[in-house]
């Protein structure tokens, strides 16, 4: 794919780097930031809505998850 873009081959591997520590860094951003929301949460949401809280959240990436996993196995 790289090839297809028109970058030298010098240059492949410094793009492929590059774009894959950006990929990491942006993962580490939103995983930082959820954690400090919920860590506000905990701080200043009584105990039953932080724990109503976290099961929704458990609940929707385990739907997410479910329905990449259905639609990576059996999609085209």
């Amino acid at each position: 794919m790289l090839l297809e873009i028109d970058i030298a081959g010098d240059q492949i591997l410094p793009a492929l780097l590059s774009f894959n520590v950006g990929v990491e860094l942006g993962q580490i951003a939103i995983v930082v930031t959820v954690l400090a929301l919920l860590a506000g949460l905990r701080l200043f949401a009584p105990e039953r809505a932080f724990y109503w809280g976290r099961s929704m959240m458990i609940a929707a990436l385990a739907g997410v998850g479910t329905f990449w996993f259905i639609g990576r196995a059996f999609g085209a």
